[in-house]
């Protein structure tokens, strides 16, 4: 995962999805230092995320593995790209 703060600053790190009858899980780990969790649906194409700080959107392309985000109305962006066990 990498994205932009809004204030343009970049950052990387790893987010964990888990789906459950509630909907969707999410677990981020900004570089190693910063933990956040959310929870959200799935709306057609495009995952929608609550979490401490507000709304994360998701859209899905590339079947399921990219997710393009952004935070902050629109301020932050975030891309998470799947990375399975067997890369």
């Amino acid at each position: 995962m990498h994205g932009r703060n809004p204030n343009g600053s970049a950052y990387f790190g790893e987010a964990n999805i888990i789906k459950n009858n509630a909907g969707y899980q999410i677990t981020w780990n900004i570089a190693g230092s910063q933990i956040f969790y959310g929870t959200g649906v799935l709306d057609d194409q495009l995952l929608k995320i609550k979490w401490e700080n507000g709304l994360v959107t998701y859209l899905i392309r590339d079947n399921g593995r990219i997710l393009d985000g952004t935070w902050a109305n629109g301020k932050g962006s975030e891309v998470l790209t799947l990375v399975t066990e067997d890369q």
